[in-house]
């Protein structure tokens, strides 16, 4: 008995890596061909409040506001132009991320310039940092110390992708023995789903598949499946999906 648990619970909690699995990138570039001074054989560098933002690289966290982070090492991909990858998790769409460039890896050689008023804020040490809203895959490439490209145009590309998202308010009651009430809050409009899974991963019932108005919005779950039978007696997940976004929130259900 006590190995069939394990294994359930192993299965379990293997599903629930899998559906809260949802991240996004942001390619960052520095076109340094305005830069006058020599580029350190440390390369370019990015630091910021990654640490807050869940960033990582290749699979590796980034640390907080450190241009000696060698994970935080940009590559030159030629004509001046240096790039970085940086993922994040779902949770943090619509945050803003706080960070700099870094000729080097140490401070010194870094960006700041009051050029970067207008898309930053004060550093505290007499200049600025850079200020970025995440709001899914984006292609973004500034010129050194601006807010912009080098040419003047927008930093971001048109092929950048948006993300919709939502997010859950509360679920109540939960437990439930009747019928519970999932409120939702829509950010962005767009096509939304949310759907009733048992623990095994196996679909239950859908409770909205279609396009949902910016805005707050209410589904109620009686406890039935798709074809209007009682579930049965247990845990069950709710996942709210929408553009690149999933979460995953657990609901017991008592008869």
């Amino acid at each position: 008995m006590k190995k069939i648990f394990t294994m359930f619970a192993m299965a379990f909690m293997a599903f629930i890596s899998a559906v809260n699995a949802q991240n996004f990138t942001v390619y960052f570039g520095v076109d340094m061909s305005q830069y006058l001074d020599p580029i350190s054989p440390a390369g370019i560098r990015v630091a910021g409040d990654f640490v807050s933002r869940g960033a990582s690289v290749n699979g590796t966290a980034l640390q907080y506001w450190s241009p000696g982070d060698t994970a935080c090492t940009l590559t030159n991909l030629g004509n001046y132009v240096w790039g970085i990858g940086i993922r994040f998790p779902d949770s943090v769409l619509g945050q803003t991320l706080t960070f700099k460039f870094v000729n080097g890896s140490s401070w010194g050689m870094n960006e700041g310039a009051a050029t970067l008023s207008g898309c930053g804020v004060d550093d505290g040490f007499g200049g600025y940092n850079r200020q970025y809203l995440l709001e899914g895959t984006a292609y973004v490439r500034y010129c050194w110390n601006l807010c912009t490209r080098c040419d003047g145009s927008d930093p971001v590309s048109a092929a950048s992708v948006k993300s919709n998202y939502v997010t859950l308010n509360k679920i109540y009651p939960n437990p439930f023995s009747g019928s519970t009430r999932i409120d939702l809050n829509v950010v962005q409009s767009g096509g939304l789903k949310v759907r009733v899974y048992n623990i095994l991963g196996q679909p239950v019932t859908t409770l909205f598949d279609g396009f949902a108005g910016a805005g707050s919005l209410s589904l109620n779950w009686d406890g039935s499946t798709q074809t209007g039978e009682p579930a049965r007696e247990g845990a069950y997940l709710i996942r709210v999906e929408m553009g690149q976004n999933a979460t995953t929130h657990r609901i017991l259900l008592n008869r």
